[in-house]
């Protein structure tokens, strides 16, 4: 992996911030802040080589007063989402659904 957030996330650093340049985590990419955001839901897999991407992202929103809920979705691999029939995939399919429904008022 060439991009620094892969090797970090390949073992290659240790988690945390250290010097890493903003665009690592993608999902903030370009925000200036992230308080006023909505509600926010996201869920990691166990052995995603962007879990801890995920994990931070939560982290910040948390910090910026974001309501955020955060799932991590034990023995799971990144692409996890795509083995249906798994158990541990459906029931955090159903957490999901339910976050959803929650956050709709359903």
């Amino acid at each position: 992996m060439n991009a620094p957030c892969g090797r970090r996330n390949a073992g290659g650093r240790p988690s945390g911030r250290g010097s890493w340049p903003g665009w690592c985590a993608l999902a903030r990419a370009g925000a200036v802040t992230l308080s006023g955001l909505p509600p926010a839901y996201v869920s990691v897999m166990e052995f995603d080589p962007l879990r801890d991407d995920g994990i931070d992202y939560a982290r910040a929103l948390l910090a910026a007063s974001v309501p955020t809920e955060l799932h991590l979705i034990p023995g799971t691999f990144h692409g996890a989402w795509a083995v249906e029939h798994a158990a541990v995939i459906q029931r955090a399919t159903g957490e999901a659904i339910t976050v959803l429904r929650r956050a709709l008022g359903r």
